[in-house]
């Protein structure tokens, strides 16, 4: 997303909330300190819980959870409180944790931001403007974890061993199996996407997975694999190279 806003020369407000004041203070004293070093103008409020006074105006509220699950009730309803006050101006987790159930927790419940304290500073604070301009921030990698458990959620739930194709010894879902079956023929992710009617991305998260579970260090040597193995496919089209 591209900010929508273009100055930042004026003073920028965090609300920093956090019910642990020693935490709370060393947080605000860092982005303080990079502020000033960075040449922005920055003002940060500490509460130990979201503000209703509507004669205090902020930029970004930012919720430290510390290492709390960020789906917990508690933290939920937090920041439920925070997207309530804020009245359409960002909120954003910071968090000890960076755990993909933690940040799709934080994603659904409205934030448009989850930092974890395990990003180098200067990440953080970049993280920090560009949410304050109108832009999100959530650690890539996290995602991809949960995007790759819920295929494996989605592959293997609701089937038995019987349903699951032998290819390398069952370790390959039913899904997994099918990809491979195409890349033994040398398609590319994008012809596979059309095949399977997946996403491009989730070819790719699928095409990771195989890698790993076979131990192969690119998609050639799987492939290879798949030719030595005999990988069946069990509801892929048969393809035929002109």
């Amino acid at each position: 997303m591209t900010p929508h806003k273009s100055d930042l020369s004026r003073v920028l407000n965090i609300l920093l909330i956090d019910d642990l004041p020693v935490r709370r203070s060393g947080v605000a004293r860092l982005i303080e300190g990079w502020a000033q070093e960075d040449g922005l103008a920055i003002r940060t409020s500490d509460f130990t819980v979201p503000t209703n006074d509507p004669d205090y105006d902020f930029d970004l509220a930012l919720l430290s959870i510390g290492g709390t699950d960020a789906s917990s009730p508690k933290v939920q309803a937090l920041i439920a409180q925070c997207c309530g006050c804020a009245h359409e101006r960002p909120v954003a987790v910071l968090s000890d944790r960076d755990e993909a159930s933690d940040v799709v927790a934080a994603i659904r419940a409205g934030v448009k931001g989850f930092i974890s304290t395990r990003i180098e500073p200067q990440v953080m604070f970049r993280a920090l403007k560009f949410i304050a301009c109108g832009g999100v921030f959530f650690p890539p990698e996290a995602l991809l974890d949960h995007d790759t458990a819920e295929l494996e959620n989605e592959d293997d739930g609701g089937t038995d061993a019987s349903t699951c194709h032998a290819a390398a010894g069952g370790m390959l879902t039913t899904r997994q199996t099918d990809v491979l079956h195409l890349l033994r023929l040398g398609q590319s992710n994008k012809y596979i996407a059309r095949e399977l009617h997946m996403r491009e991305s989730t070819v790719k998260v699928h095409v990771r997975q195989i890698m790993r579970k076979l131990g192969a260090a690119n998609r050639t040597q799987a492939a290879l694999f798949a030719r030595q193995m005999e990988v069946p496919a069990s509801n892929v089209p048969q393809v035929v190279n002109a």
